[in-house]
């Protein structure tokens, strides 16, 4: 059972890194000077990783919903990347129905680095990212449980923050390492890459602790701004807190992006309706010890039949452009649950909701 708080210093992770034997290649190698950066080989994309097989139901569209790959108990002893993730399902777009996005859904509680094996960092020429940082906790959606460090650039310039937050990074541009310096809570976080395959190049190795102050990069870090008016202007089941970031607010990224908390029954308010790009819609659970629990049933609808589908473990949704979905309604929630959506359009300041 992980302690209720735990805390490090960038400096005491660095020293005890390099006294075992975990960190002692990634933490012990200088900036290599001459050297060209270097492609990261990709990942394997064979077979299923980021979520389960579809099990043909006899539906039309039962194909479209997309089962988190998740443990129904969390790790909480990964030393060879001590601050990344307990629990995680990442899949890229060719499991979202080759969708142009590579999205993930993860829960974080221990402190440390969490890419030791990238001290340089790394950028992505293909596609924008978005990389989010949540918390777990419905009725404090402004409260994060944890303080993180990212350091953007060739200069590596540290930010942190202790709020939920959007980090948004263009293409070409350099970041990580990022680290969770302090952590009361457990948090969540997202992977929302702008292409489907995630193509890296990583930078020659160096010494983390040559990092930079100085206010770049200060732009690219978004803190979330959760509304509360939601419910009372769509439907009953609709989100208690929203926080919804435009294309305008994304540094002008071809996406618009919406986590919100839920905790009640009803319908969302949301008829029938298509929109012109593709859309992700992801149904997440908040409890960290049980990461394959969602907490809740839902009922959503697709296509022009309006075929019924149940939702009752975290689970992806995926909506072509053109292709009707909705309405959806809550059935029965046991505990809070977190709704997120990625839509490939910038999106409009007055939409209300988010389904």
């Amino acid at each position: 059972m992980r302690p209720k708080e735990s805390s490090t210093t960038r400096r005491e992770f660095v020293r005890n890194a390099a006294i075992g034997a975990a960190g002692i290649g990634a933490m012990g190698a200088l900036a290599a000077v001459g050297q060209e950066p270097k492609a990261a080989k990709p990942a394997p994309t064979q077979g299923p990783r980021g979520v389960l097989p579809h099990v043909p139901d006899g539906t039309k569209y039962g194909h479209l919903i997309k089962r988190m790959n998740l443990p129904d108990k969390p790790n909480y002893n990964h030393p060879k990347m001590p601050g990344n993730n307990d629990a995680m399902a990442w899949p890229r777009g060719n499991e979202l129905e080759e969708v142009n996005i590579n999205l993930s859904w993860g829960h974080y509680s221990q402190v440390g680095l969490w890419q030791p094996w990238e001290p340089g960092g790394h950028y992505h020429p293909v596609g924008d990212e978005c990389l989010i940082f949540v918390g777990l906790d419905a009725s404090r959606p402004e409260y994060l449980g944890a303080e993180c460090e990212f350091d953007a650039g060739k200069e590596y310039e540290r930010y942190i923050f202790r709020v939920p937050t959007v980090c948004c990074w263009p293409k070409n541009v350099v970041h990580l390492p990022q680290w969770t310096l302090k952590n009361e809570k457990a948090f969540a976080f997202i992977v929302c890459s702008l292409e489907g395959g995630h193509e890296t190049v990583e930078l020659p190795k160096r010494s983390v602790l040559e990092t930079t102050e100085g206010n770049k990069y200060r732009h690219l870090y978004k803190n979330m701004v959760f509304r509360r008016d939601i419910k009372a202007k769509t439907g009953p089941g609709n989100a208690d807190a929203l926080a919804w970031l435009m294309g305008k607010d994304l540094e002008n990224f071809n996406a618009n992006f919406a986590f919100g908390y839920y905790s009640a029954t009803g319908d969302w308010g949301a008829k029938t309706h298509k929109h012109p790009s593709d859309q992700v819609m992801a149904f997440v659970g908040l409890d960290d010890k049980r990461p394959n629990y969602l907490g809740a049933e839902i009922e959503i609808s697709l296509g022009e039949e309006q075929e019924k589908h149940i939702i009752n473990v975290p689970s992806f949704v995926i909506c072509k452009a053109g292709f009707s979905h909705g309405p959806i309604v809550t059935k029965k929630v046991d505990i809070p649950f977190g709704f997120y959506s990625v839509r490939q359009d910038k999106g409009d300041a007055s939409e209300t909701n988010p389904a």
